[in-house]
């Protein structure tokens, strides 16, 4: 949007920090026309305010390097932003839509941090953005954003809410964006709908996140998010997540990745299997042989393993016996599937032990070469 400078109202290095909302009123007065419908948009510069709230405004908006103990949106019918400002709290919560666009943005090299953000029982019309910004506590609740939703390059620090960071009840209707992302505690997502495209492109989440009870028509892209393969994440994280992760990037042909988080989900359903059951046993095996068809070296490993031990055995239980040859060049052939020689069928446990574990590590090997290089 263009304005033309003279309809825009400036003021530089003001202290408003006193002011009432009749103090606020009375700005109109100070407008350089006498045709207030001509003023399109008034911008602080350098200014330090208390208290400020969206009430006392009704005119495009613009915040430059202002200092804010707390911000309150209650009515938004125009668009405002805060460009490089110092803000301690921000709050927004309405009964009415709030039809303008609302932006936080920092566009310096140095950290500027936001101390408290929440949004509740709102209805935003307009885009909402925050960009390059700290957040120290975070919290949204039921709330529809019905324009573009975006969140880019922001880190949620550790500190508010020892139960993560929750959006709760919340309806994406626009494109929902949190690009390049970090949450230091756990991303919560309850009960929330992304009706179009969303994504966590380079989002990193620290300590999990929890998309149990989230829905979404279209696929989520997950490109290149990362920390949820550590400890404290798996520990957050649950397996219909991890699913829910696989199942996007398969939808999106991104076999690589879909295999890595299927993994994630394999080791979850684990640790939730009870140990004495036989289904704790085989994903036991599964991880052991081939870490959940994910390492073709470890599955390598194993059928010399297996070849190995089949020719020590037929050594001391079969060659003695049956004058079979114990040349040490004989270990190659007991990692052969195929291999029918009469020294290992004179012993039919050894025969079975070595079939079966060969036929399980060959497939195994084959899986963990393929989840890089099918279609």
């Amino acid at each position: 949007m263009t304005i033309e400078l003279e309809n825009v109202q400036t003021f530089r290095n003001r202290d408003f920090t006193d002011y009432t909302y009749d103090d606020f009123d009375d700005l109109y007065k100070e407008f350089d026309t006498n045709n207030l419908d001509a003023i399109k948009l008034v911008q602080f510069e350098n200014c330090r305010f208390h208290n400020y709230s969206s009430q006392l405004l009704h005119i495009n908006a613009n915040f430059t390097e202002c200092t804010f103990n707390n911000i309150n949106i209650y009515e938004l019918s125009e668009s405002i932003s805060f460009i490089n400002c110092n803000i301690t709290k921000v709050l927004i919560s309405s009964s009415i839509d709030l039809k303008g666009a609302f932006s936080i943005s920092n566009t310096k090299s140095e950290t500027n941090t936001i101390g408290t953000v929440e949004i509740s029982n709102s209805v935003l019309k307009g885009s909402f953005s925050i960009k390059n910004i700290d957040i120290g506590f975070l919290n949204i609740s039921n709330t529809n954003f019905e324009e573009l939703f975006e969140f880019h390059n922001i880190t949620i620090k550790d500190i508010g809410s020892s139960d993560g960071i929750i959006f709760d009840e919340i309806i994406f209707k626009g494109i929902a964006i949190f690009d390049d992302c970090t949450f230091d505690v756990n991303a919560i997502f309850k009960y929330v709908l992304f009706e179009k495209f969303s994504q966590f492109r380079n989002t990193t989440f620290h300590s999990g996140i929890n998309l149990d009870y989230c829905s979404y028509d279209k696929n989520i892209n997950f490109f290149h998010i990362q920390g949820l393969e550590t400890k404290t994440s798996k520990e957050n994280t649950s397996q219909e997540t991890y699913r829910i992760i696989k199942h996007n990037f398969e939808q999106l042909a991104n076999k690589i990745e879909a295999n890595k988080y299927h993994a994630l989900e394999l080791k979850k359903l684990r640790s939730n299997t009870p140990w004495y059951t036989p289904n704790y046993l085989v994903q036991l095996i599964h991880l052991i042989s081939s870490n959940n068809s994910q390492w073709w070296l470890l599955s390598l490993f194993w059928i010399f393993v297996v070849g190995l031990s089949t020719f020590f055995s037929i050594d001391n239980f079969v060659c003695h016996r049956f004058s079979c040859t114990s040349n040490w060049l004989d270990y190659f052939k007991y990692i052969s599937i195929i291999n029918l020689d009469n020294c290992i069928k004179e012993n039919p446990l050894i025969f079975i032990l070595n079939k079966i574990s060969l036929g399980y590590l060959y497939y195994q090997f084959l899986m963990s070469v393929r989840k890089d290089t099918r279609k």
